[in-house]
């Protein structure tokens, strides 16, 4: 099976597109089309310890496809569990196949970053949109938002420029 080469719009930096090898799990910023089939979040080289380079979410063959580096999940086939410490100073996100937690991540919550403290109307909301895996566990586990969504970012959709 050749795999297709599949654009997203960066979840950080607006205007933002990568190309994601689904097979190699790697990126490269393009700047050639702004239609866009999802998103990816890269991690910052000095992220030190993050365990992952290339988180993304997309639509492929009408399938929402969840991808760390080269492993890659169905959306319909996994549970994707975020959870916060009882002290809130940290987030855990996981994805669970029969069972079996098959990728798990530790992150500092957002809720600790210094400008957010700061901002007296930051809120649930605020975290979400700022922290991919929050977003997605909260999102994917509503069938007919993967079922809406798969079709809507099979066909493609315009990024900000």
């Amino acid at each position: 099976m050749v795999m297709v080469m599949v654009r997203l719009a960066d979840w950080d930096r607006f205007g933002v597109v990568w190309v994601l090898d689904p097979e190699g799990g790697s990126a490269v910023v393009d700047t050639a089309s702004r239609i866009v089939n999802g998103f990816v979040c890269v991690a910052n080289a000095d992220a030190g310890g993050a365990g992952w380079a290339v988180v993304a979410i997309y639509a492929q063959s009408g399938r929402l496809m969840f991808q760390v580096d080269r492993r890659r999940w169905d959306l319909d086939a996994v549970e994707l569990v975020h959870e916060r410490s009882a002290d809130g100073s940290s987030c855990s996100f996981a994805v669970v196949s029969g069972g079996v937690r098959e990728f798990v991540t530790v992150y500092a919550s957002f809720r600790l970053d210094s400008l957010n403290q700061a901002d007296p109307s930051f809120d649930d909301l605020d975290e979400e949109l700022q922290d991919i895996f929050l977003w997605l566990a909260r999102m994917a586990g509503k069938d007919d938002w993967r079922k809406s969504v798969a079709v809507q970012w099979s066909e493609g959709f315009e990024t900000g420029r």
